[in-house]
């Protein structure tokens, strides 16, 4: 398990917010190509890398900003904060502020629901278990 973890980390550096999910980009399978560059720079918002293992979703909030309570059963999450601060609560009653810099883990089964009290960059990375 900790082998994709590192895998898929390795293969990206993005992140989440389930409202950008359906708010942002299109999922896109990333497939390197033989005899094409090894590494592919991702740019885009929103759910920037998907295949059979997990997703990655790279997320922008504004100062005021609210993700509302979901969950993402038969996941592992690693909620990274990038810039800025997320005060991040799992199940109605764990309180986590993140800076940048910091990165929350948690399992998908727990819910989740975010506010941003400044702007905020994401990459989160959703790892199938």
């Amino acid at each position: 398990m900790m082998k994709k973890v590192l895998s898929l980390l390795a293969l990206t550096t993005f992140a989440l917010a389930h409202q950008a999910i359906a708010q942002e980009s299109t999922p896109a399978t990333i497939k390197i190509e033989t005899g094409t560059q090894a590494g592919k720079v991702l740019t885009e918002k929103g759910r920037v890398f998907v295949n059979q293992s997990g997703t990655v979703v790279h997320g922008f909030f504004k100062a005021g900003d609210k993700m509302k309570r979901h969950n993402h059963d038969g996941y592992e999450l690693f909620f990274t904060v990038l810039k800025g601060k997320a005060n991040i609560v799992l199940d109605d009653k764990e309180n986590h502020p993140i800076n940048a810099g910091e990165i929350l883990y948690f399992n998908g089964k727990h819910f989740i629901n975010a506010d941003f009290p400044e702007e905020t960059e994401v990459l989160i990375s959703l790892i199938k278990e």
